[in-house]
């Protein structure tokens, strides 16, 4: 079994080419606003990332990869797809701690990262 999946994966490791890829408009059409919102919340159930979505993952990486990353995930076309409401899950979203990406962000002391979101 996978231990991560794609997207995880890429936003764990700073690789936006395979996020914009796993993202690009044609997936996220084919994929509608639900299915697109279950992807993003998926979480790294492992001991390390404590509970923590894709988007969390890319803004701890704190460089300019995990940026693209974040900005791969929070395109137009992908927000356009999830509608408001989803969208704001997937912003609400909070790891074992209780910790959203905007608040990874501005630990991280990101003013870049924390425009993004």
């Amino acid at each position: 079994a996978l231990e991560k999946t794609p997207l995880l994966w890429a936003a764990a490791h700073g690789r936006p080419a395979l996020a914009q890829g796993l993202l690009g408009g044609d997936v996220v059409r084919r994929l509608g606003g639900a299915a697109l919102r279950r992807v993003l919340l998926q979480r790294d159930k492992s001991e390390r990332e404590k509970n923590r979505t894709a988007l969390m993952l890319a803004v701890r990486l704190r460089s300019y990869d995990g940026a693209e990353v974040v900005r791969a995930m929070l395109s137009q076309h992908s927000l356009r797809a999830l509608g408001l409401q989803d969208a704001a899950r997937v912003f609400a979203a909070q790891d074992a701690g209780g910790r959203t990406a905007l608040m990874h962000a501005v630990d991280a002391r990101s003013t870049h990262l924390v425009q993004l979101l």
